[in-house]
């Protein structure tokens, strides 16, 4: 029987063959671990004050993940052992 390829090798594989690789690996770095990650979707602009000169802009669907993804942040064990690990000595 010939072994068959799960839906998120293929994902990945058509990630690495568009050169976003590297991209999406710094991307996901930044999330610490987090399990559940929260998939923000919009744009960001940045414009000076004064000129009204836009300064800087970010849109999510351009970011390798197709979304501005952020930790959870869940103080619960239970949904995300990364984030909770954080707030640990909180309690």
């Amino acid at each position: 029987m010939p072994a068959r390829t799960t839906p998120p090798i293929k994902h990945l594989t058509a990630l690495a063959s568009l050169g976003t690789m590297p991209a999406l690996l710094r991307q996901l770095r930044g999330l610490g671990g987090c399990g559940q990650p929260i998939r923000l979707d919009g744009h960001r602009t940045e414009i000076h004050p004064t000129t009204g000169q836009i300064l800087s802009e970010l849109h999510a669907a351009d970011l390798p993940a197709g979304h501005l993804l952020v930790r959870c942040n869940n103080r619960r064990t239970t949904r995300c052992p990364t984030c909770a690990e954080t707030y640990h000595r909180d309690t």
